[in-house]
Parts: structure tokens; C-alpha cells; sequence
């Protein structure tokens, strides 16, 4: 099972999850720690900057006040309790440059961000904000409030709109599925790569063609900038495949070409005066000899950093009459492997579905070939489960470290928080004009959703609305109740409140509204996380919520 805690931005993933890993996924607040310690996930991803972390310190910033110090106790008590845990946190997302009329940096705002992220500092975490850019996806920060800090989901030069927003969830989804099947599925031991095509052709020659912002000329250093415009870009298989074998997987070759040609010719260095064309005529085919050699002999250490040799791989198989999935069980001869510990990159879809027809076992990646750098950086069961960096010691006038806690103490800290939000509630008969917010949380609240059912609102016998305000916003309406007959037909409730851990309490007021009135819950496949706020509904009204008026 994989647990999802936070708020929207983090529960938005559960559907395309479901799809990548047919994993159970179950979503909570970031409070609601004590449930996520019954439940022994196989992985838990925890969002702590939601809005009611963030929003105070841009409304702060916009307004000219003095940024806030949020109390980071709570914070930290989660991580504390969460520690034994297999968690993976979604990193803070900083306001983009000049957003909200700030102009430049500000070292207060950025004191405060800082803060907030040495809370997971030495844990796992996933900077879901330099994913986003990484795929070119622009981060909104005012979308759904001040601070909400999510992306648009619209790549360069696309129009940003509901499907673009899948592109975001899709990426992020991908990551959380690889670190998910770190933990639950057997690892690809090794990447047998075709070289006839895919290490040796045009892929890498934009890499470095004069085109390229981070290529050099000969009487040029590098500069600080040029090599940050490097890092920046899509830099080929061969730095994907480099990155692999640092995880500790073996890379194995595999070429129609003659054996001793591949071993002679496959070789990092420059041309030689006798004709030989070193690297060049099979590594970076299409690349005009002039800026070869102006890489090559200005700039060894870089090449050497990111070109693959023979010496790279721990098996070589060339063999012109061999077909593919024969060159790949004779690896995993060579290296005492089984056949499902193999994955085969292949530059041709006949090559790809002749492996797939004759060794099964091994797993083949879907093509174009282009879409392999992604996979081997992200893919499942070629992203490990290691153990985070070392914590750092504690400084003098920093923060004291929170001694892991029992779940009871982190729960204690969690409520003093939630109290100091001052959070009301109301429950109360919906208008004809409130209707419209109504469909659209049963449209969009997948996840804490009784039954599942969208009946017409002209056909039901009542109908009620949750709102909620606290010191951080006033949310306007949250959840909304579906009566007929006596019966609770649906009740729905918005993630954006969810770590505020009302929906309980606005369940409760709901089911008060009408003596008797009963209810159920029908399990759609993404709503299992109803079932919480059923039991918490059946304790009353939680001892951290107001109930007045919201209006």
C-alpha cells in the first residue's frame, strides 16, 4: 500500500499511482499521524508545506510586513513519529522569481523558506519543484490561494489547462511509483544496451553541437555559467546509463558488429594521424569533425565525465548472426544472473519485440528510443531505495532536534497546532446559488467520497453544505451532504481542508441534521480514505474545531 499525506497537491497523484504501480493508495492529512502508523505501508509520501504553512509567509511579503516564523514543533513531530517509517517527503516549493510582485530576492523570505526545509533536511525527499522545471512545467503560485505553490502542469510554450495538468501528476506520479517498487519489487540488476544505434548515433549530437549553450570553443575555459547551462540540458544515454551504474547496476553491451572492431573502436579518445577514427565514427556520428576535435583535445575531463568506453561495461556480446535475446541470456550467463534481473534497450521495434517473444523474463521498455534517458534516471526497479545522507550535526543556535516520539506525543504537538488555527466550522441547508460549488466537489472529490454517487440535484430531498475558516483562510465551502429518503445518499469533502482533520466533524454535523438519518460507504477504488472519517464522525466533534457561523 502506498500512503499519500498532505494536502490536493499531493492526493492529485492517487489515480495515476493506481495506474502505474496496482498498488493500493490511501490518502490522509499530514496530521493524522497516528492513522498512518496502523496502517504499515510499503511507502509514504508526506507534503508538510501546504497552504497553511506557506500562504502566511506571502501574504507577509506582499502586505510588507514582517515575515512570520511558523512554529515548526508540529513539523517536526510528525517527522519524528514518522521516522521508522519507509517516507519520502514532497519538498518545500519556493514562490517563483517575482511572484506576487516581488521584485528579486529577499533574504528574509528566503530565511524562511530555508527554515521550513531543514525540517526534512537528511531524509528522503522529492524536489517536485525541480521536476517540474526540469520538464519544462511552470510552478503557479497563486493558483487555488496565495502560496498554493502547484504546477500548472503546461510545458515550454504549451497552453496551460486541465489536460496539461496531467503532465505534472504523470511525472510526479512516476517518481513516487519507482521509489514505491524500490521497495516492493526485485531490482533490474542489470541494462544490456544495443550499441549499433542507440549509443553511437544522432541522439548525443545535439549534446555537442555547436548549437549546444554549454559547448566551447577551443581557447575558451569553462565558466561557471556555461556549465550550469550544460547541466541544465538533456545530456544523452550516455550520462543516463553513467548514473545507472553508479546505483550499482551492471551495464552489458550488445552489437551486430565484429568483436574485435568493437573493442578497438569503441574507445574515448581523439583521432590519431593513421586514419583511426577513435570514438567519433560510432559514438557521435553526424557531428562536424571541427568541433570533435575542439571538444575532445580543449576538454578531456568533460568527455571523460560523460562518454561511455567498452571499459564501462562488464560484458560485451558482438555476433552479426546472434539475435538479440541470445546475446542477452549469454550476459546473463556471463554474470550469473536470471533473465528477470535483465532489462533490454533496444533501438529498433523489431529488435525490441524479438526479445520480448523469445526471453520474456526480461524487461523490454516500449520505445522510441528517445524516451530510454527518462526511464533509466526515473523508471521503476532501476531507482534504489538508499539509505538518506547523514544528518548533520546540531550548530550552535539552531533549532533543537526533536527526540523521536510515540506516536501520543507527536499527536499531542499535532493538536496544540491545530488549536492555534482557531478553525470553525457550520453546517447548514445549501442555496440554489451553492449548487454549482456542490457538483463541482462531487466532480472533484475523489478520494473522501462516501459512495461515489452523482445523483441530480432536483431529484434529492436536502441538501447541506460544509464550510470551514480558519486563521490561515476562510475555505468558503468544503463538503457537501446528499439527502434521500431519510439517507445520506453521498457526502463529499475537499483534500484542501483535510490536514485541518475537520472532515470528521463536518461528517458528524451533517448526520445531526436529520434524526436517524443513516449512511454507508461503497469502496469506488479511490475512496478508502472515507472510511477514517467515518469512524471520526462517530466521536463527535473533534476537541481543536469551532462550530459558529461561517458566513
Amino acid at each position: 500500500m502506498i500512503l499519500l499525506m498532505g494536502n490536493c497537491g499531493a492526493f492529485r497523484v492517487a489515480p495515476a499511482l493506481r495506474q502505474l504501480t496496482g498498488a493500493e493508495v490511501k490518502v490522509l492529512g499530514w496530521t493524522q499521524v497516528d492513522a498512518a502508523l496502523r496502517l504499515d505501508p510499503t511507502l509514504v509520501y508526506v507534503d508538510l508545506f501546504g497552504f497553511d504553512v506557506i500562504a502566511p509567509i506571502c501574504v507577509a511579503a506582499i502586505a510588507g510586513r514582517p515575515i512570520p516564523r511558523f512554529d515548526l514543533d508540529p513539523l517536526r513531530a510528525v517527522v519524528a513519529a514518522l521516522s521508522e517509517t519507509p517516507v519520502v517527503y514532497r519538498g518545500v516549493r519556493r514562490p517563483s522569481a517575482g511572484a506576487f510582485g516581488l521584485l528579486g530576492g529577499d533574504a528574509e523570505i528566503d530565511a524562511a523558506f530555508d527554515e521550513l526545509a531543514s525540517v526534512i533536511r537528511g531524509h528522503r525527499v522529492l524536489d517536485v519543484q525541480g521536476l517540474w522545471a526540469r520538464h519544462g512545467i511552470p510552478m503557479d503560485d497563486v493558483l487555488g490561494g496565495l502560496g498554493h505553490g502547484e504546477a500548472l502542469g503546461a510545458g515550454a510554450g504549451k497552453e496551460a489547462g486541465p489536460n496539461a495538468v496531467a503532465e505534472a501528476v504523470f511525472h510526479e506520479a512516476q517518481w513516487i511509483a519507482s521509489l514505491w517498487a524500490a521497495r516492493a519489487l526485485p531490482p533490474i540488476e542489470c541494462v544490456v544496451v544495443d550499441l549499433d544505434l542507440l549509443i553511437r548515433g544522432d541522439l548525443l549530437a545535439d549534446d555537442f553541437h555547436a548549437r549546444n549553450p554549454a559547448w566551447l570553443p577551443p581557447d575558451r575555459a569553462p565558466a561557471a555559467t556555461v556549465l550550469e547551462a550544460w547541466w541544465s540540458m538533456e545530456r544523452g544515454l550516455h550520462e543516463a546509463l553513467r548514473i545507472v551504474a553508479r546505483r550499482g547496476v551492471a551495464l552489458a553491451l550488445t552489437t551486430r558488429n565484429d568483436r574485435d572492431a568493437t573493442l578497438r573502436r569503441f574507445r574515448k579518445r581523439a583521432p590519431v594521424a593513421d586514419g583511426d577514427p577513435g570514438p567519433f565514427a560510432w559514438m557521435y556520428e553526424g557531428i562536424p569533425e571541427q568541433v570533435r576535435s575542439s571538444i575532445f583535445s580543449a576538454h578531456p575531463a568533460l568527455v571523460d565525465g560523460l562518454a561511455l568506453d567498452v571499459a564501462d561495461f562488464a560484458a560485451v556480446e558482438a555476433d552479426p548472426r546472434r539475435p538479440a535475446s541470445e546475446a542477452c541470456r549469454r550476459v546473463a550467463e556471463r554474470l550469473g544472473l536470471e533473465l528477470h534481473a535483465l532489462a533490454f534497450l533496444g533501438a529498433t521495434e523489431a529488435d525490441r519485440e524479438e526479445v520480448r517473444a523469445n526471453a520474456p523474463e526480461i524487461t523490454v521498455p516500449e520505445g522510441p528510443a528517445h524516451r530510454y534517458r527518462e526511464l533509466l534516471l526515473h523508471g521503476p526497479r532501476l531507482v534504489r531505495w538508499e539509505s538518506p545522507a547523514p544528518r548533520p550535526a546540531s550548530i550552535a543556535g539552531s533549532p533543537p532536534a526533536v527526540a523521536p516520539a510515540g506516536s501520543g506525543a507527536a499527536a499531542e504537538r499535532v493538536e496544540a497546532f491545530l488549536r492555534g488555527l482557531n478553525i470553525v466550522v457550520d453546517v447548514r441547508a445549501a442555496t440554489p446559488a451553492e449548487y454549482p460549488r456542490v457538483e463541482e466537489l462531487l466532480v472533484l472529490c475523489t478520494e473522501m467520497n462516501l459512495t461515489g454517487d452523482r445523483p441530480e440535484l432536483d431529484t434529492l430531498d436536502a441538501i447541506y453544505v460544509g464550510r470551514c475558516r480558519a486563521s490561515t483562510s476562510d475555505y468558503g465551502i468544503v463538503a457537501a451532504g446528499l439527502v434521500k429518503d431519510g439517507r445520506l445518499v453521498n457526502w463529499v469533502c475537499s483534500c484542501q481542508v483535510l490536514p485541518y482533520r475537520v472532515a470528521g466533524t463536518l461528517l458528524h454535523l451533517t448526520l445531526q441534521t436529520t434524526p436517524g438519518m443513516e449512511t454507508e460507504f461503497v469502496d469506488v477504488g479511490s475512496n478508502a480514505a472515507a472510511l477514517d472519517v467515518i469512524r471520526e464522525a462517530r466521536s463527535g466533534c473533534a476537541s481543536w474545531v469551532s462550530v459558529g457561523a461561517c458566513a
